[in-house]
């Protein structure tokens, strides 16, 4: 069934909060409950910012942040506000990261 804009569901046929929240949670998609296009777009997300918070680690500025990754200086803030006041979920996987390879938080130039 498409759903065309303009238009409304019943609101008895529209799936309870709780049972679709549960798709959104990080063990629900290891599970399969996102579809392949969801969990590849959330995956590539993930990417993207660990990347952009690799790049702060390693010293990278701002402008080349943006050159290489395309991420806006404001997802660039938000990623290393979290660096900086989080807490540690970025630090905790890119220092993972880097045991594996030593070069992981080098300069990017």
């Amino acid at each position: 069934v498409l759903f065309r804009s303009g238009s409304s569901i019943p609101i008895e046929e529209v799936e309870p909060v709780d049972s679709i929240v549960k798709r959104f949670r990080t063990g629900a998609m290891s599970y399969g409950a996102l579809s392949k296009e969801a969990h590849e777009c959330v995956a590539t997300a993930i990417s993207a910012r660990l990347e952009v918070a690799r790049m702060l680690k390693a010293g990278d500025i701002y402008e080349d942040i943006v050159k290489k990754t395309g991420a806006s200086t404001a997802t660039i803030s938000r990623i290393k506000r979290c660096l900086v006041y989080g807490s540690g979920g970025y630090e905790k996987i890119l220092s993972r990261m880097a045991e594996k390879d030593p070069d992981f938080l080098k300069l990017s130039k």
